[in-house]
């Protein structure tokens, strides 16, 4: 829907300036964020900003600036979205962002297909801790600066499988 793509872009938006931009290393060199994440930085920081946005959402229902009756709409929007993004392919970050984030909810339960409508649906029982999680993550490599956690999630989620196999 219009609102919840609006509001979902919206979140993103505000979402870059969670976490911190400059981190001191183990050797005691402080620098910037991006130049420890190198080539990854732009790929974790819009994937941060999506998943930090769509986390925020239930304290915005339960505070009242979202109507609860919007928040399934909008986790359902963001996963349509995600097909959408991910036509950028895995070489662009907001298409590289966008891989992590649904591989990862698919493996967490909380994007599933249905065999029986050949669609995709999110498990709304599964979704907030499967988003909390992921946000978590992308902070926290963020947070420390570390590079090889970056290398880490983009290996492991950043990947274009076989579509025969997306809904498995």
């Amino acid at each position: 829907s219009f609102f919840a793509y609006f509001t979902e872009t919206i979140l993103h938006e505000i979402s870059h300036v969670l976490g911190v931009n400059y981190v001191t290393l183990p050797d005691g060199t402080k620098t910037t964020v991006n130049k420890t994440l190198k080539d990854l930085a732009s790929a974790i920081e819009e994937s941060k900003a999506d998943i930090a946005g769509i986390c925020s959402v239930p304290l915005l229902v339960k505070e009242g600036f979202i109507p609860k009756d919007k928040e399934q709409e909008i986790y359902t929007t963001y996963l349509a979205g995600m097909f959408r993004a991910m036509r950028f392919g895995a070489t662009e970050a907001h298409g590289l962002g966008v891989l992590i984030q649904y591989n990862f909810m698919r493996e967490k339960g909380a994007f599933v297909f249905d065999a029986a409508t050949e669609k995709f649906k999110v498990d709304f029982a599964k979704i907030k801790d499967a988003v909390r999680d992921l946000t978590a993550r992308f902070l926290t490599i963020e947070g420390d600066g570390s590079y090889d956690g970056a290398k880490e999630l983009v290996a492991k989620y950043g990947l274009i499988g076989d579509r025969a196999t997306w809904h498995l």
